[in-house]
């Protein structure tokens, strides 16, 4: 009681010398906050290399290739030396290629670009997934990466009706902070009456339940940053529809 788990002050409990167990940092649910952050880091770095940004911004896909050779590298070279047993899988050199990939396909606007990363993934997330897999479970997250990408890749834009295009972005602005508020629901909410409920319809109503707490929190969020920008002139927060640059998603019926 009273003790500050620092492993995840620090957000690095994911290197596997801590545990929720002891106390010492946050449940394991939430090593995705830590691999992302310390991805940021990773990649944020070298962009302080006046050299490196130049040349990162007008070759942004090479960039993002550079960045993929150096998560396979680390993936094949540093995992074996990482003895933390299954928790391996939640350190940064396991991920940190899965990121990007996803920078890579969001500058791949050729045909050639897009064949070559698809190419790359095919044999790096073929690999990975069904010949080193450890599980059955890490067949189907790396046959779902690579799904998604091809989908990124080959079908960037996909029409649907103005009110479901809504929907999907809404619940798609929402979605981390679905994933980190959505176990509350089933743990803590739900608890009380969880052992009265049949199981598919418990599970039933934790999904919709995590992804109403996840809207709810982030009506909150912008809320707040609605109450922050009438405080400040230069502060304008983003709304769903709206790129980084000021630039309107366009919904068509």
């Amino acid at each position: 009681m009273g003790e500050i788990p620092w492993a995840s002050v620090t957000l690095s409990g994911n290197f596997g010398y801590a545990d929720p167990e002891h106390h010492t940092m946050i449940p394991y649910l939430y090593w995705f906050v830590e691999a992302y952050v310390q991805t940021i880091v990773v990649v944020v770095a070298p962009f302080f290399l006046p050299r490196f940004r130049r040349w990162a911004l007008t070759h942004p896909f090479e960039a993002g290739l550079v960045f993929l050779a150096f998560g396979v590298l680390a993936r094949f070279a540093l995992s074996p030396l990482i003895d933390i047993g299954n928790r391996q899988i939640f350190t940064l050199p396991w991920v940190f290629h899965s990121a990007m990939f996803g920078w890579c396909a969001a500058f791949a606007d050729t045909a050639l670009k897009r064949a070559t990363l698809l190419s790359i993934a095919a044999i790096v997330i073929g690999y990975l997934g069904f010949v080193e897999s450890v599980w059955i479970g890490t067949a189907i997250k790396y046959a779902t990466l690579f799904i998604a990408l091809a989908a990124l890749l080959l079908a960037p834009r996909i029409r649907l009706p103005r009110r479901l295009a809504g929907m999907v972005l809404t619940i798609s602005a929402a979605s981390f902070l679905i994933y980190l508020f959505h176990r509350f629901v089933p743990e803590v909410l739900m608890q009380p009456i969880a052992g009265h409920l049949p199981p598919a319809l418990l599970q039933i109503m934790s999904i919709a339940g995590g992804i109403a707490i996840g809207l709810l929190m982030r009506s909150l969020q912008q809320h707040s940053l609605r109450f922050l920008s009438a405080r400040s002139k230069n502060f304008t927060p983003l709304t769903v529809g709206e790129s980084a640059y000021g630039e309107k998603v366009k919904f068509q019926s």
